[in-house]
C-alpha cells in the first residue's frame, strides 16, 4: 500500500525537465544574447553626436535599455560598456576597476550627459577598441580587416587579453597566402614579438620550403641582420627579452634555430647527415648576412651623397 500511495503521489506531481543549453535555439543562447547587448551598446555609442543635442534627462532615459554602467572614451568616441564583462575578461580592466580608489568612490570624472563612471584609453584606434569589445563580449571575432591585425596583437598584449591573439591569427592566416615575401618577413617578426605561434609557424614553414627564393629577396637578407644568430655559436647568442626570438618567450626558440630545423625537414636530411646539413645552412646564412651588410653600407653611402 505504501508503494502504491507513493506511485500515485509521484504521478500527480508536475514533471520536471532539464533543459540543456544546446537544445536552445541559437538566438536564445548566452553568446547570442551577449552579442545583442554589445550591438545595442555600440549603436548607442555611435549616437554620441545626436546625444549632445538632447536634454540630459531625456538622453539618460533613452540609453537605459543597454544597462551600461561604464563609459570608456577612445579618441572622440565614448563607448558604453559593462564593468562585469570588462573585469571578467581582462586583468587590466579588473585592476583598474577594483583597485582605483577614485573610481570606486565616485570621485573620478563622470561623463556629463550620462552620469556613468568614465575611463579614457589612449594610443589605440576606436576600430581596434570596438574589435576588442566584440571579443570580450562574444568570445569571437566575426570579421576583421587584415590591416587591423598588427594593432590587435598589440591591444591583446597591452590589455592582457591574450586569447584575442588566437582569434586574430585565425582570421589573418588565410590572408597570408596572398601577401608578398617581404610582407611575410614582416609578419614573422611581429608574430615572434607578440608570441603568436600559429602565424610564426606558418611564416617559418613558407620560408623554409622556399628558402632560395627568399634568399634572393633583399627584405629577407636585411631581416637576418636584426635577428640573434643561430645558437651553435654560444658567444654570439643573445638573451635580451626585447629581441625577437630571444629567451623572453619561453615557449619559442631562436627564429634562425627554428628556421634551420624546418629547412632540414624540408630537405629531408638524413639523421646521420643533419649536423653537416645544419652547418651548410649556417654558412649560407652567413653569406646572406654579408650581402645584407654590403647592401646596408651602400645605402648609407648613397644617402650621404
Amino acid at each position: 500500500h505504501a508503494l502504491a500511495k507513493f506511485a500515485s503521489v509521484r504521478s500527480c506531481s508536475p514533471r520536471r525537465f532539464i533543459l540543456l543549453g544546446q537544445s536552445l535555439p541559437r538566438e536564445d543562447r548566452l553568446p547570442s544574447a551577449l552579442r545583442r547587448v554589445l550591438q545595442k551598446c555600440l549603436a548607442n555609442s555611435r549616437e554620441e553626436e545626436f546625444k549632445k543635442t538632447l536634454a540630459n534627462e531625456i538622453c539618460r532615459n533613452w540609453k537605459d535599455d543597454d544597462l551600461a554602467d561604464l563609459t570608456v572614451k577612445v579618441d572622440d568616441t565614448v563607448f558604453r560598456c559593462h564593468q562585469v564583462i570588462l573585469a571578467s575578461r581582462s586583468e587590466y580592466f579588473k585592476t583598474r576597476l577594483s583597485r582605483t580608489v577614485d573610481f570606486l568612490e565616485g570621485n573620478n570624472r563622470v561623463h556629463a550627459s550620462l552620469g556613468l563612471p568614465f575611463l579614457e584609453e589612449h594610443d589605440l584606434s576606436t576600430e581596434a577598441f570596438e574589435k576588442m569589445l566584440e571579443y570580450m563580449y562574444t568570445d569571437n571575432l566575426e570579421h576583421m580587416d587584415p590591416t587591423q591585425a598588427e594593432e590587435l596583437f598589440d591591444v591583446a598584449s597591452r590589455y592582457l587579453l591574450f586569447p584575442l591573439r588566437r582569434a586574430v591569427a585565425d582570421l589573418l592566416l588565410p590572408n597570408l597566402e596572398h601577401v608578398s615575401p617581404a610582407e611575410l618577413c614582416h609578419w614573422l617578426i611581429l608574430s615572434d614579438i607578440y608570441g603568436v605561434t600559429k602565424i610564426r609557424e606558418y611564416c617559418l614553414d613558407i620560408i623554409a620550403y622556399n628558402f632560395e627564393m627568399f634568399a634572393d629577396i633583399r627584405e629577407f637578407r636585411a631581416l637576418l641582420l636584426t635577428l640573434p644568430p643561430p645558437s651553435a655559436n654560444d658567444a654570439l647568442r643573445t638573451t635580451r627579452p626585447s629581441q625577437p626570438g630571444a629567451a623572453g618567450h619561453t615557449d619559442q626558440g631562436n627564429i634562425l634555430d627554428d628556421l634551420r630545423e624546418k629547412w632540414l625537414e624540408a630537405e629531408a636530411a638524413e639523421l646521420d647527415e643533419r649536423d653537416q646539413s645544419a652547418a651548410l645552412f649556417d654558412q649560407r646564412l652567413e653569406m646572406l648576412m654579408l650581402v645584407a651588410e654590403r647592401e646596408a653600407c651602400d645605402d648609407d653611402n648613397a644617402a650621404l651623397h
